[in-house]
């Protein structure tokens, strides 16, 4: 039996902890929407914490409609330090597909306990995996981070990031996700 291998790995998780758990019933006379069904919300953003350290906002904001009046709201931030001298995946491509991607578990976690016995039972969040990589939902050129790399472009540049592009309005992604699934 030949032994597994592993790939090195660019980035390290150093921290994730919760900056933000909440759930509240809502009045459904004052929703407009009907039925079962929750709009997701998600909000991403970065920030440097030093040359090769970074750390990574994640959050979700999940509402109900009239027959599921309830608002879930999850944060987490995840502390990342540059382990190689060149990262195998370019920065801006870790901190829009990967971060998230690694974080999601976490929040699925806290989410799945906040429902757990909620007015309409357990909601699990939607893939990460399918908005990471949608540019428009993670915006790398509105981030706190790049407006500190715009300000250090000798670090820009060690870091491998190219700010070329002009800086966009952040805008949050919004999904809509299947009604919870039943007790079983």
């Amino acid at each position: 039996m030949a032994a597994a291998t592993t790939s090195p790995t660019s980035y390290q998780l150093e921290q994730i902890f919760p900056i933000e758990q909440h759930y509240e019933l809502l009045d459904p006379d004052e929703l407009e929407k009907e039925g079962g069904d929750f709009d997701f919300d998600f909000f991403w953003n970065w920030y440097l914490e030093g040359e090769q350290r970074f750390a990574v906002m994640l959050g979700v904001r999940a509402i109900g409609g009239k027959d599921a009046p309830e608002e879930v709201r999850v944060g987490a931030v995840a502390v990342f330090s540059i382990i190689t001298p060149t990262p195998d995946v370019p920065l801006q491509t870790f901190l829009q597909r990967d971060a998230p991607a690694i974080m999601a578990p976490f929040l699925n976690e806290v989410f799945v306990s906040l429902t757990a016995r909620s007015l309409t039972g357990v909601l699990r969040l939607l893939p990460f995996q399918e908005l990471a990589n949608l540019p428009e939902v993670f915006p790398f050129e509105a981030s706190s981070g790049t407006q500190m790399l715009l300000a250090d472009k000798k670090l820009a540049k060690a870091l491998g990031v190219e700010l070329s592009a002009p800086a966009k309005k952040a805008r949050k992604a919004k999904k809509v996700a299947r009604a919870p699934e039943s007790p079983s």
